[in-house]
């Protein structure tokens, strides 16, 4: 007969907190995140005993609150090991809310250059996270290094101190601009630009109408970034990046780092294709091809494939608890929503600042 799960134990600091720190079956411990549309708090879930990521609306404005509850219904949809699980939304006192799943380890905006292979098996398998989001009708729209989590556990017989020496596992967070595919509501205008544009597509930085692609595109970009260290399109003026993702054809990643191969490089750079019908067309596609690329390059008897020439930071998976984040945040210290531009958008491709 199984034997029924042991109650996890209330930890101290949730006994001691004051009435005040409770919202809906929550008890709210840290401010863990921040940002124009709320905060982000580690909590105790008094009916599950575990930890959550509690997300809090701040306004009371009618479209953030279309936006925020939007969010927790396309989340709690998403039932995948890669995407992060939203458990609940609710309204008490007031006051708006998300309970999310809380997840250790590192953003990919911060998680160690150590290998390509490691690079490639992350974005492989939030491809195919996206993929599954996507059979659902959910393209997420902001896809970007901080919106991916890594978590690292110590390999059996592996050194926790390398990044080598540990499995990881990504979790693809924030569906706070997500949008389903068959969606009739409108919650943004003709011509307004959300996400973020060193990784948005083409069409989506004219702020035209997208689909499953500008996620592959936006997934390749995260990729590119990995193995590069930089973003496809770079600019510190938002209205030049936006121009520059119409229009620029970024710099091929084995002419940034020759230890990309030719076969790589190619995947890549055709999830960057600037039309969306000469990209790959699905994130599953995308997902296989980098599986392949993995299966050919560290095959048995294959020549080696020389680590990113960037020196891995000294951070391996027994480090991760020290980068315990919610998700849900930018990097720890935000809130990672969309950045929305309304912008005054051109039709023949040039953004007018």
């Amino acid at each position: 007969m199984k034997q029924p799960t042991a109650r996890r134990p209330m930890p101290p600091e949730v006994a001691a907190a004051s009435q005040s720190a409770h919202l809906g079956g929550y008890v709210k411990i840290q401010k863990v995140g921040t940002g124009s549309m709320g905060e982000v708090y580690k909590a105790w879930d008094l009916k599950e005993a575990r930890w959550v990521a509690l997300k809090i609306l701040r306004s009371n404005d009618r479209d953030q609150l279309k936006r925020f509850m939007r969010e927790s219904e396309v989340a709690m949809k998403l039932k995948h090991r890669n995407i992060t699980t939203t458990y609940d939304a609710g309204n008490d006192k007031g006051q708006w809310y998300i309970a999310m799943q809380f997840v250790g380890g590192h953003t990919l905006k911060v998680f160690p250059r150590a290998s390509h292979r490691i690079s490639v098996e992350l974005m492989r398998d939030a491809a195919r996270a996206i993929e599954y989001a996507h059979r659902l009708g959910t393209i997420h729209r902001d896809l970007k290094p901080e919106n991916f989590m890594v978590q690292s556990q110590p390999k059996p017989g592996g050194n926790p101190k390398s990044i080598e020496g540990c499995s990881h596992q990504v979790f693809v967070m924030d569906f706070g601009i997500a949008r389903e595919s068959t969606a009739t509501t409108q919650l943004t205008m003709p011509g307004t630009v959300m996400g973020s544009p060193s990784y948005m597509s083409p069409e989506q930085a004219l702020g035209l109408p997208v689909d499953h692609r500008a996620d592959v595109y936006a997934l390749g970009a995260t990729l590119y970034d990995r193995l590069t260290g930089k973003p496809p399109v770079e600019s510190k003026n938002i209205f030049e990046a936006l121009r520059l993702v119409q229009e620029a054809i970024p710099t091929h990643p084995k002419d940034k780092d020759p230890s990309i191969d030719a076969e790589l490089d190619a995947i890549v750079m055709k999830s960057l294709e600037k039309k969306a019908d000469k990209r790959h067309q699905t994130a599953g596609e995308l997902a296989d091809a980098l599986d392949a690329w993995v299966q050919s390059a560290y095959a048995p008897g294959a020549s080696a494939v020389a680590p990113t020439t960037a020196p891995a930071k000294k951070a391996g998976c027994g480090k991760a608890a020290a980068w315990l984040l919610a998700a849900g945040t930018v990097a720890g210290v935000a809130i990672a929503h969309a950045m929305v531009w309304a912008a005054a958008l051109v039709r023949t491709g040039m953004v007018a600042p």
